[in-house]
């Protein structure tokens, strides 16, 4: 049995099937699939899709079932044509470098070899996991979603910003207003459509939206299974938020090739959804999972810097809820009040990606992204793999150092060194704030003073403390100096000691915490009732329309409090 995928333009792939009694020549085959498609034959390429080889005319398709893909002429990318001139980036010229590489989705073994180095990569021209859902658009989504359950993170930020952080409320980004004046609402994938399209068409909204959610998930703790000679999704592949029509599209991408270019990174995680228009920005940040990005609608512009720069970057504390983003603004750095920032000039790897392409985005790389398709759906989607939680659990060992050798065999330093700043900070705030010690201010006085800050009389208890947690670090880092070199990096600029204002979370993606019904726009307050009726396992609410009366006199003021899934 053939199964044969027809790839036309953006339409869903169409999958013909033919049961072959003797082997049959590629080309008479192409003809039967070119007859079903109502197309021509003519310059049809034939390939087998479990790994991308292009078959010659007068090759022979087995008997055996096995799956294939026929590209018309026209669907294939030839020269590639120049996007259209897209918004200036939202970030400071001078930190644009070198541009990011790129690949061709054919070259199975350079994006491996790219993706085994973790460096990031640009992947064009469209590969296994972008061809099944190219036709995939706002109207497209809405029309194949379930529309009874609230899944999806809607966003709204002032028209003004359009920044959309991952938590909101007060004092949570220092000096970004767009963080103080958006928030978060649970709705259905046509309903986010609806307040966009509403936007897009008035005058006076002074919102924009953005919506994110995690539509896949690994459900499995075991090894990803071997997909390179069986169709996909993976055994543990399981619907997230909702058994959606349009997870078939994505059900039938090629996740052969995804296990064999990624085989390096470990399991797949999970896959969402980045949904906007405009020239929106997501702050830029790091993540602790390997990600790579799909750009399916519109065009973004994304700049990246190695984790190695972290501290360059001045992330928030640990402690504080934006900890994996940086509390310098991009569009107008303050080089004075950080200083460590101009050290950044030309060292920003910049990209424009385009439908099509795939951005690998290692694990803790820094990376800064703008949509850029002003009032057009600006649609992507991510895959996400591994992450840092078994190197985390060796460095958190409290056993010794052979875990922490481990860690070192699997980690570069500049991974190390995140690791270890982070792991630094979690201790100190778990073993001194019981104590009633700011483990900030100890911490940064122990860098800026040495072992001279143990004469005061406030931390003269915490020597034997300071001196295991530099025995357990050490190890990881390769000796004490490189414990104190760190120190010095993560307490600079006064990151931590006075370090941000306190902030106050109302709304959060990745805590499923919605913005209280008394603080959304009137908007989206009148959008829809909520109702306690949850799916097994709590997640998500149902969602039905208000009636106009109950609109018009809603002064009600209880949180909408419930989410589907995690943020991605």
């Amino acid at each position: 049995m053939a199964h044969v995928e027809w790839c036309s333009g953006d339409e869903k792939p169409r999958v013909f099937k033919f049961a072959l009694p003797k082997p049959m020549p590629v080309a008479k085959l192409v003809k039967r699939c070119a007859k079903n498609a109502g197309a021509s034959p003519a310059g049809v390429a034939f390939f087998r899709r479990d790994d991308g080889v292009e078959m010659a005319p007068t090759d022979l398709v087995p008997v055996e079932t096995a799956w294939y893909r026929a590209v018309p002429p026209t669907t294939r990318p030839s020269a590639r044509a120049p996007p259209p001139e897209p918004p200036e980036p939202r970030y400071a010229e001078w930190l644009r470098g070198r541009a990011v590489p790129r690949v061709s989705g054919d070259d199975e073994a350079t994006i491996s070899a790219y993706i085994a180095r973790r460096e990031p990569v640009i992947i064009e021209g469209g590969c296994g996991i972008t061809r099944s859902v190219a036709h995939w658009s706002f109207e497209y989504l809405a029309k194949n979603s379930d529309r009874t359950f609230a899944h999806y993170h809607t966003h709204y930020a002032p028209k003004s910003r359009r920044v959309f952080p991952r938590k909101y409320g007060k004092k949570v980004m220092v000096g970004e207003r767009a963080a103080e004046e958006g928030g978060i609402l649970s709705t259905t994938f046509a309903q986010f459509v609806e307040v966009l399209e509403e936007s897009r068409a008035s005058k006076t909204d002074p919102y924009a939206y953005y919506c994110q959610q995690t539509i896949l998930t690994n459900k499995s703790d075991r090894p990803p299974c071997d997909l390179t000679n069986r169709p996909p999704p993976p055994a543990e592949a399981a619907p997230f938020s909702g058994d959606h029509p349009f997870l078939e599209d994505l059900y039938a991408a090629d996740w052969g090739w995804l296990h064999r270019v990624t085989k390096s990174l470990g399991t797949y995680f999970m896959t969402s959804l980045w949904c906007g228009d405009g020239e929106s920005v997501t702050p830029i940040h790091y993540d602790c999972k390997d990600n790579l990005l799909c750009q399916i609608r519109g065009t973004k512009h994304v700049l990246l810097f190695p984790c190695a720069r972290a501290f360059d970057l001045y992330p928030y504390p640990l402690d504080h809820p934006m900890t994996e983003f940086t509390m310098v603004d991009l569009e107008k750095p303050d080089v004075k009040r950080w200083p460590a920032f101009a050290s950044l000039r030309g060292a920003g790897l910049h990209a424009t990606l385009g439908p099509g392409d795939v951005l690998l985005i290692p694990r803790f790389t820094w990376h800064f992204v703008q949509q850029c398709s002003p009032n057009k759906d600006n649609l992507s989607m991510n895959f996400w793999f591994g992450g840092y939680t078994e190197d985390l659990d060796d460095l958190q060992d409290i056993n010794g150092v052979e875990r922490g050798d481990a860690a070192r065999g699997r980690c570069d330093l500049a991974t190390r060194r995140v690791l270890a700043y982070r792991l630094v900070e979690w201790i100190a705030k778990a073993s001194l704030e019981p104590v009633d010690v700011d483990f900030r201010r100890f911490l940064t006085l122990w860098a800026e003073r040495g072992d001279r800050v143990f004469a005061e009389r406030l931390y003269c208890n915490l020597k034997s403390f300071a001196g295991a947690l530099v025995a357990r670090v050490s190890a990881l880092l390769g000796g004490e100096g490189a414990f104190h070199a760190l120190l010095r990096d993560m307490t600079q600029g006064g990151r931590l000691f006075p370090g941000p204002p306190k902030p106050t979370v109302e709304s959060s993606g990745e805590e499923n915490q919605s913005t209280p019904r008394a603080r959304l726009p009137p908007k989206l307050r009148r959008l829809l009732r909520v109702e306690d009726d949850h799916l097994p396992g709590g997640r998500g609410r149902k969602c039905v329309a208000a009636p106009a009366d109950a609109c018009a006199s809603d002064t009600d003021d209880d949180p909408v409090d419930g989410f589907a899934g995690l943020d991605g």
